[in-house]
């Protein structure tokens, strides 16, 4: 949601030139939709998705509102150092995330993003970063946001990432901060 509503009652109100100056009055009195949304998303554990880009588009940014993740040690990660996380995670330069207003509001935001081998999805990042910060999966983030944990860690090394835990969940990862997928059997009988 990276832009206004275009329906808001607001946005109606200037749009609506062929309607009496009360109906637009009226409209433009009423609480705007991203207001309300901000509020819901205020009132209960939410977090936001984000799409990294590789490229600048016109919604994109270089920036999110992001809780820092920390370190094994318990210190925020940082190039100088964790340089093995900076080394190896899936890079963006930019983002696509919603408004400012409903970031605000919101317990949490994360990375949705995923790179497609050959069109298959066999590995899902843990974390990844954009424009230099470390930021974690939506899974990651939904499981700190529902179990009420101050942060999600990150343990790396040289040659990489080693594993991300959050509550009692250590997660083992590929260098890159990835896990494989496993698809269990379907039962055909």
């Amino acid at each position: 949601m990276p832009e206004p509503d275009q329906m808001s009652p607001e946005n109606l109100a200037a749009r609506l030139w062929f309607a009496s100056d009360k109906v637009r009055e009226e409209l433009a009195a009423l609480p705007g939709n991203d207001a309300v949304l901000a509020e819901a998303l205020a009132k209960a554990p939410s977090v936001l998705g984000a799409a990294g880009f590789d490229f600048a588009a016109p919604s994109t940014s270089t920036s999110l509102r992001t809780r820092a993740l920390v370190s094994a040690s318990g210190e925020r990660i940082s190039k100088e150092r964790d340089p093995g996380v900076f080394a190896f995670v899936r890079q963006y330069p930019h983002v696509l995330a919603s408004m400012a207003e409903l970031q605000s509001a919101a317990s949490g935001q994360a990375l949705l993003s995923v790179d497609a081998a050959e069109g298959a999805i066999r590995r899902i990042p843990m974390i990844g970063a954009v424009n230099g910060v470390v930021m974690p999966s939506l899974t990651m983030e939904m499981l700190r946001v529902a179990t009420g944990s101050d942060a999600i860690k990150v343990e790396s090394g040289p040659t990489g990432v080693r594993r991300v835990e959050v509550a009692d969940l250590a997660v083992p990862t590929l260098p890159n901060g990835e896990v494989w997928l496993h698809f269990a059997p379907v039962d055909q009988g």
